[in-house]
């Protein structure tokens, strides 16, 4: 006998349907989301006759950004649900956050610098098809209730991390603004010796970075641009975590090919040639 999941949903009391959900197929997700089961007086759905075709066409979006989803093997680094890698944020609840749209997450996918200038994600333009990008970001954006979830434990690790290090990072800034470059890395890696204890410092030594450059590198200053691009080269670069596979490999000499010729861009010249 064929689910009627719309009929499901109308017998089922509001207070219940939390738990409902997961059960659910994401077609009827998505056609719960739009609309297409509710109804107004006078039999018209609430988003209009257009409504119904609208959340199909959605739907088949979705269904295609998924299959876009494991073909490129995100699930290799990204969490999704009970399945997938540790190793990069959890997409369970991506679609959840406000700016989140399809629209913001597939240009991410494209270039997640754009987003994130610290991102280790390697970028996907010129490797997905723009309608296949499209339909991963509807894909992605899809997945957004996070109501019925438990914070994720990794979520909690990270939050804990930035806690730690953030009376790090206020001392690294007084350290480094007397020049005690080596005791503002140990100040840090002392709070945080992970991975994002790495991220931060490049992320530091960038700001920073910028904020030299911005005021003019001089024959005075020279030097200390030098060291401070050398100390966020460093930092960005031992940021990656060590690969697994051929691919992995591959993908992060990459990214760490990407990451120094952004100092040089920044900076205006190479000084290690």
């Amino acid at each position: 006998m064929k689910n009627d999941y719309r009929s499901t949903i109308a017998a089922t009391p509001r207070a219940a349907l939390p738990l409902l959900l997961p059960a659910l197929p994401l077609v009827a997700l998505l056609a719960l989301a739009a609309g297409a089961g509710c109804s107004q007086p006078g039999g018209s759905g609430a988003g209009g006759a257009g409504a119904p075709a609208a959340a199909a066409d959605n739907a088949a979006l979705v269904t295609r950004g998924q299959a876009v989803f494991t073909a490129n093997n995100c699930g290799n680094c990204h969490k999704l649900g009970s399945t997938g890698g540790g190793k990069a944020p959890d997409l369970t609840h991506v679609g959840a956050e406000a700016e989140h749209t399809a629209e913001w997450l597939a240009a991410h996918v494209q270039d997640p610098k754009v987003h994130n200038p610290g991102s280790k994600m390697p970028a996907f333009r010129g490797k997905i098809g723009d309608e296949d990008l499209r339909a991963l970001g509807a894909f992605l954006a899809a997945q957004k209730y996070r109501t019925r979830m438990p914070k994720d434990p990794y979520d909690l690790f990270r939050e804990s991390l930035e806690r730690k290090r953030a009376p790090a990072m206020a001392e690294a800034e007084r350290l480094f603004a007397e020049g005690r470059y080596d005791d503002a890395d140990r100040a840090v890696t002392t709070a945080d010796d992970s991975i994002y204890g790495a991220v931060a410092l490049g992320q530091f030594y960038r700001r920073h970075l910028e904020a030299i450059v911005a005021d003019g590198v001089t024959p005075a200053n020279r030097a200390r641009a030098e060291a401070v691009f050398a100390r966020a080269l460093r930092w960005t670069q031992s940021a990656y975590p060590e690969p697994h596979t051929a691919v992995e490999a591959d993908d992060y000499a990459s990214g760490r090919a990407e990451d120094r010729a952004d100092l040089v861009r920044l900076l205006g010249y190479d000084p290690e040639p």
